[in-house]
Parts: structure tokens; sequence; C-alpha cells
């Protein structure tokens, strides 16, 4: 399957024909993308899918995808930069730290995370 956002029938079109003449992946392939796909989710710390639902539902104004994303990309890289991108996304919005606890973010979640306590781990990492 593929997922390609477009904006007109053209960018459609165009998607399209990149799959013409269509020849599946062989045994080989498939099994290598697998393998590959596997071997990413383990780097991902925090399988946020970045949908920002659970801005809206956030009482505090955190900015959760963000800081997620941020945690995730200390974990495969640490890089000092990171840090230094979350206190000014924390300084612009609401640090992690902000959290309550209310929970009104878990139930939007399309991924059913625990977004109160991973917000923890955000915090021990960054604050």
């Amino acid at each position: 399957m593929v997922l390609s956002g477009v904006g007109n029938i053209e960018q459609m079109k165009e998607n399209c024909q990149v799959f013409k003449p269509f020849e599946p992946m062989s045994k080989e392939e498939n099994e290598f993308v697998l393998k590959m796909a596997d071997e990413i989710k383990q780097l991902i710390a925090i399988d946020c899918s970045y949908c920002g639902y659970c801005l809206k539902e956030c009482p505090a104004g955190i900015p959760i995808p963000d800081f997620f994303e941020l945690y995730n990309s200390e974990k495969m890289y640490s890089l000092p930069s990171l840090h230094a991108i979350y206190g000014t996304t924390a300084a612009a919005n609401a640090p992690a730290s902000a959290c309550t606890e209310c929970e009104s973010c878990i139930a939007i979640c399309t991924q059913k995370l625990d977004i109160p306590t991973l917000l923890k781990d955000v915090v021990n990492t960054f604050e």
C-alpha cells in the first residue's frame, strides 16, 4: 500500500503513473523491507504519528508531538542541539513539565499512548 498526499487530480494521475506497469516486489525484496521496518521501529522510543489531535485537548498548551519527536531524535542521535530546540520550543509554548496529568489527551490519541507518562520521560531527558 502506498499513501501519497495529493493536492489535485493531476498529482494523483502522476502518482498512479509511477506504478505502471506494476511489478510486485520479490519475496527477497519484501523480506528486506520488513526487516528494515522492524529495525527502524526498534529505534523509535515513542510511536507518535504526529497527528496533532492531542494538541486540541491539552489545556496546558504543550506541543506534545514536537516534544515526542525531539525525544525520539535524542534517543537515536543524542545531539546537544536537541536540548536547545527543546528549550526554545518550551519557552514559546509550554514545557513538558506543565502537564497536569488530566489525561484528556489519552482518549483522543490515535496510537493509544499514555501521554502523561511519556511526557515525564521528556522532562527527565530535557529539563
